[in-house]
């Protein structure tokens, strides 16, 4: 397989699962959010 088809096939991959997981959409960004609070938090009690 040359670099450029796998390079595609990658892109392609990635452009189904953002679709499947609704990248970008008002509920992803929630969740996102979400996350990334409790990391934060997480972090502050680990002392980081």
């Amino acid at each position: 397989m040359k670099t450029n088809d796998f390079d595609k096939m990658i892109a392609d991959l990635v452009k189904q699962e953002e679709k499947k997981l609704g990248v970008n959409s008002p509920e992803f960004q929630k969740k996102h959010k979400e996350i990334m609070d409790l990391i934060e938090k997480a972090g502050v009690k680990n002392g980081r």
